[in-house]
């Protein structure tokens, strides 16, 4: 699974690190051992639990239409 399969699954299934991604996402993905793209992370900055899980939730529609 790549980095960014891993952290939709991860947004998807854990309130706990949506909550500290929203507060804090540099530290977050460091913690949890995964590294994103520079778009990627200029996308999650700033988004808060909402925009972070409907962001997930998008991801996993489009891969699963392909």
């Amino acid at each position: 699974m790549d980095d960014l399969s891993a952290l939709v699954n991860k947004i998807s299934n854990d309130p706990m690190f949506v909550h500290d991604l929203a507060t804090n996402p540099e530290a977050t993905l460091k913690k949890h051992n995964m590294t994103v793209s520079s778009d990627v992370m200029k996308t999650i900055k700033g988004m808060d639990e909402a925009g972070l899980r409907e962001l997930a939730s998008n991801y996993s529609f489009d891969k699963a239409a392909c």
